[in-house]
């Protein structure tokens, strides 16, 4: 709806079928004009991937119904499996590849199923570089089901920092490893430095005020 109001256009892409329908029926009354549906999950480097799903599977005992990660657990409902497989775009092919209006994607929210941080990882690393340039603003999870490790959460933050203004919640930088609570997620806010006056990003706070 911020792109709707925005002028901007936006690329959705959703791996499972149903929820690509129902979002495509949705959009097909609503917002056919602005949003375009691509029926592929998004990874850090593409190709075809198992999802595996949670026990309950009902959004409640877990906030999840779904990943692409094995082994992830929320703190109730250990992950499950089945023998689905979905279909995924790189990162990189998701910017550069997927255009609007002959527009490289410049703006990006990252919400997968679990793998964003092997993305996130993959997008600060020497291989991301292109993918970085057009990218002004990020938007993304990181699941401490996935990986309970601050060390590792906070080395992608650092490298973000060389490129961008970054904040984020749901995490205190002092503690050696996530607490255990339902709270399973940090939410990170990326915009590029060349867009943020030199005042605003020198007082812009890191973590959310307690």
């Amino acid at each position: 709806l911020s792109a709707w109001y925005a002028g901007g256009r936006v690329v959705s892409f959703e791996m499972m079928a149903d929820n690509y329908a129902l979002l495509n029926h949705t959009l097909s009354r609503n917002f056919e004009s602005v949003f375009v549906a691509v029926q592929k999950g998004v990874s850090a480097l593409g190709g075809r991937m198992q999802r595996y799903k949670a026990k309950s599977n009902n959004g409640i005992a877990n906030t999840w119904r779904h990943s692409l990660v094995h082994g992830r657990r929320s703190c109730l409902e250990p992950v499950g499996t089945d023998d689905v497989f979905v279909d995924t775009v790189s990162l990189k092919d998701m910017v550069l590849n997927h255009t609007v209006d002959g527009k490289h994607i410049n703006a990006v929210k990252l919400d997968a199923e679990g793998v964003e941080i092997q993305m996130l990882e993959w997008l600060v690393s020497p291989a991301g570089a292109s993918t970085r340039t057009p990218l002004n603003k990020i938007v993304g999870e990181w699941h401490f089901d996935v990986d309970r490790s601050i060390p590792r959460f906070l080395a992608v933050i650092t490298a973000l920092r060389q490129w961008y203004v970054v904040h984020y919640t749901g995490v205190n930088e002092t503690l050696d490893e996530f607490p255990k609570c339902r709270k399973m997620a940090a939410n990170i806010y990326c915009i590029k430095k060349s867009l943020v006056p030199t005042t605003t990003a020198a007082s812009a706070p890191t973590t959310a005020p307690t």
